[in-house]
């Protein structure tokens, strides 16, 4: 592991969850058939969530330094709630492939596994936004505790 690798690491997984949710809410935007509105506000809450956390938490690491010393280290949370961020976007754009493939053989997205695929990968975009939450309040208290010091 080294110092760029450290630094690099978090970039990228950030970059990777932004930009696919970013893809995934476009596309999904355009096909989201019948979910009421209700749904596309919880997932429009929900990416907010997530965006607003990453580049807050991002911001605390650039003012504090990211050792482990700073009090700001990785917690194993915040590697679950990372796990259920990448899982939900893969469910979601496999949910979105299969639709697309069903749509281009004639028939329509229910002909999929896109309704089950969807409803599994919202839910796990609802766990990840809550983990996001947590996590990010939790990164927050250890921020202000570390700048009161």
């Amino acid at each position: 592991e080294s110092a760029i690798g450290r630094r690099l690491d978090p970039i990228a997984d950030k970059a990777l969850v932004l930009i696919g949710l970013v893809v995934w809410l476009w596309s999904w935007s355009e096909t989201r058939g019948e979910a009421s509105e209700l749904i596309a506000l919880g997932v429009w809450v929900a990416v907010l969530a997530i965006f607003a956390r990453e580049l807050g938490v991002s911001a605390l690491r650039a003012w504090l330094g990211s050792s482990p010393s700073s009090g700001l280290a990785v917690s194993r949370l915040a590697k679950i709630k990372t796990a259920a961020q990448t899982g939900a976007i893969s469910v979601l754009f496999l949910a979105e492939a299969l639709a697309a493939e069903a749509l281009l053989a004639g028939g329509s997205a229910a002909d999929s596994l896109w309704a089950p695929l969807t409803t599994l990968g919202l839910a796990l975009l609802a766990i990840a936004a809550a983990l996001t939450v947590i996590t990010g309040l939790g990164y927050l208290k250890a921020a202000l505790g570390r700048a009161t010091e």
